[in-house]
């Protein structure tokens, strides 16, 4: 806080947040909660959360999602489907295939270009 010439402070005193009201945005940060969510639980506006409780609540986040990554690790040992979707969302790996054709010799086949030109049919000949 700043102070004046005449040794009085000015401007708002600093937000004194209680001990529950600390322990309920550390839990709602925890669970996931936006910060305008937890500025009502607590009831301060939310300026006042961010001012003040931004770091905390960031820091709470981040413990979130390690304990998330935690949890879907183990999960992924017993269940093929949460390994796949670990596959996909942390290592970038994808169902795409690739399918390519070859020959008797393994040789990857190239495609066949045929040029077709204007060449009227007759209806006899379409038979």
């Amino acid at each position: 806080m700043a102070y004046k010439k005449t040794g009085k402070p000015v401007g708002r005193p600093k937000y004194q947040f209680t001990e529950e009201q600390l322990k309920i945005a550390d839990d709602a940060a925890f669970q996931g909660c936006k910060n305008n969510t937890i500025a009502g639980l607590i009831g301060v506006p939310q300026e006042t959360l961010e001012k003040y409780l931004l770091k905390r609540l960031r820091q709470k986040r981040q413990e979130r999602d390690r304990e998330l990554r935690r949890a879907q690790t183990k999960m992924a040992a017993h269940n093929v489907a949460m390994a796949i979707f670990l596959g996909k969302n942390e290592l970038e790996q994808s169902d795409r295939q690739d399918w390519s054709l070859t020959g008797k010799d393994g040789q990857q086949l190239l495609p066949l270009l045929v040029e077709v030109k204007d060449v009227p049919l007759d209806k006899d000949d379409s038979k």
